[in-house]
Parts: C-alpha cells; structure tokens; sequence
C-alpha cells in the first residue's frame, strides 16, 4: 500500500506539469493565460490523503507508577502452645 502512494506521489506532479497546447504556435508565446489554477485544488487534496495516509501512527506513552511499600519492624509473638509467629504491618 505504501508502495502505491510512493508511485501515486511521485506521478502526480508530473501530470500537473503535462500541459497541451490547442493551437500550433510557430513561435512560443509565453504569456499569462490566467485562471490556470484550477489544478491546485485537486493537488492540495491529494498531498493530504498521500500525508494522511503514509505517517506513522504516535505509539502512547507508558506511564508506570511504582508503589513503594513502608513497612514497619518485624515482631515476634509467641502462643501459650509455644508457637512463635513474626508479623509486621505495611502501608503503600
């Protein structure tokens, strides 16, 4: 696809160079034959497809919070049955 908009791209202002004359000048007459702008509309509409299509999509940011924990002093209670536990409390 993108092959094609690179092709479309680089043909398209050739074709707008592509004038014909209706008359056969012996000698060339260069002058201004005014209102020769009516090319300019569809070229400025098709840059923009040609730009809308081919640019890389923006990849979103990651944001990554980290969460640090504070946690207290590890304790130590021990059971009448003599089992001993460590505990301690966090908070984030």
């Amino acid at each position: 696809m993108k092959k094609l908009f690179f092709i479309l791209a680089l043909l398209l202002p050739t074709l707008a160079f592509a004038q014909h004359f209706h008359h056969y000048h012996p000698k060339p007459h260069w002058r201004y034959q005014g209102g020769n702008w009516h090319w300019m509309v569809p070229a400025i509409i098709g840059g923009v497809v040609v730009y809308e299509a081919t640019k890389q999509p923006q990849p979103q940011p990651i944001i990554i919070q980290q969460t640090q924990e504070v946690c207290g002093p590890w304790t130590e209670v021990q059971t009448p049955d003599g089992k001993i536990y460590r505990e301690r409390t966090c908070q984030k």
